[in-house]
C-alpha cells in the first residue's frame, strides 16, 4: 500500500507488523475510569450541589482527548517517501556531525534527512523522528507531534481533574459526616478521638 500524495499529515495505511491491542487497552482503561467517575461521583456530587462546570469539566478533557488520540493514531508522522524526498532533504540544515549528507537509509533505500530516522516498528524512515508510540500504535514525528502534545496534555489534565473532584468529594463527605469528631477504642480498651491530617 502506498501512502497519500499529500505532503501534510493525513489519514494513512500502516503495515501489518504493528499491533492494535494497546489502544484497545488504553481505551478499555479510560472507559472504566469514567464509568466509575459517572457511576459513582458524579450523582453524589450533584446532590453535594457541587458546581455543574467541575463535574462536566473531565467529558470536555475527554472529548479533546479522544480526539487528539485519534489524530495522532491516524495521522501521517511524516513518512518519507521517492516523491517527497527532495521536499525534506531542504527542510534543516545537514550539521556534519550528526546529521550527514549523503546519507541512505540502508532499509527504505532512500537518502535521509537531517532529524530522520528509520522506525524498526512501522518499517519506513519519518521526518523529525521523535519515538514510536505502543499507546497510539504510531510513530511520533513533524505532523502529527502538535496532536501527541494536546493527547498528554489532556489525558493528565482529566486525571487530574477527576482526581480534585474525587478529594473535594471525599473531604466534603467527611465533614457533612462528623467523621473527623469520631472516637474509636483501641485494643486496650482506650478510648481516642480520630486525629485528621
Amino acid at each position: 500500500m502506498t501512502v497519500g500524495s499529500s505532503p501534510q499529515g493525513k489519514l494513512r495505511p500502516g503495515p501489518s507488523r504493528r499491533n492494535h491491542s494497546f489502544i484497545v487497552l488504553h481505551l478499555v482503561l479510560q472507559g472504566m475510569v469514567y464509568t466509575e467517575y459517572t457511576w459513582e461521583l458524579f450523582g453524589y456530587c450533584q446532590e453535594l450541589e457541587f458546581s455543574l462546570y467541575y463535574l462536566l469539566l473531565p467529558y470536555l478533557l475527554l472529548i479533546v482527548n479522544l480526539v487528539s488520540f485519534t489524530l495522532t493514531c491516524v495521522t501521517n508522522p511524516g513518512i518519507i517517501t521517492k516523491a517527497n524526498e527532495l521536499l525534506f532533504l531542504h527542510v534543516y540544515e545537514f550539521d556534519e556531525v550528526m546529521f550527514l549528507k549523503n546519507v541512505r537509509c540502508s532499509t527504505c533505500d532512500l537518502r535521509k534527512p537531517a532529524r530522520s530516522k528509520h522506525c524498526s516498528v512501522c518499517n519506513w524512515c519519518v521526518h523529525r523522528f521523535d519515538h514510536h508510540c505502543v499507546w497510539v500504535n504510531n510513530c511520533i514525528g513533524a505532523w502529527n507531534i502538535r496532536y501527541f502534545l494536546i493527547y498528554l496534555l489532556t489525558l493528565t489534565a482529566s486525571a487530574a481533574t477527576v482526581a480534585i473532584v474525587s478529594t473535594a468529594f471525599l473531604a466534603h463527605l467527611v465533614v457533612m459526616s462528623d467523621l473527623y469528631q469520631e472516637t474509636y477504642i483501641d485494643d486496650f480498651g482506650h478510648l481516642h478521638i480520630v486525629i485528621m491530617l
